[in-house]
């Protein structure tokens, strides 16, 4: 396989990953959970940040699709944004 078919297969892995998570993140949505959207101004670091605190804060379960942050508990949605926001 060359460069530019595996590159092209590559990308579209990343696209239908990001299909999958955003239909799992509007089940959620429409499931009564809370949501968030980070600004588009957030480095990658800061994201991989906010992996580390999610893991170690929420109390409750969540999930992060790119930019977008549901949580099941209104508690931890609210400590996230005196965090992060």
């Amino acid at each position: 396989m060359n460069a530019t078919v595996e590159a092209a297969l590559d990308e579209s892995a990343r696209q239908l990953a990001r299909a999958i998570d955003s239909t799992l993140m509007m089940e959620i949505i429409g499931s009564k959970w809370h949501k968030i959207t980070l600004g588009i101004d957030r480095p990658a670091y800061d994201l991989k940040n906010i992996d580390t605190w999610l893991k170690e804060n929420c109390q409750g379960r969540y999930f992060r699709a790119i930019r977008e942050i549901a949580f099941e508990l209104e508690s931890d949605m609210t400590l996230f944004i005196l965090q992060w926001i």
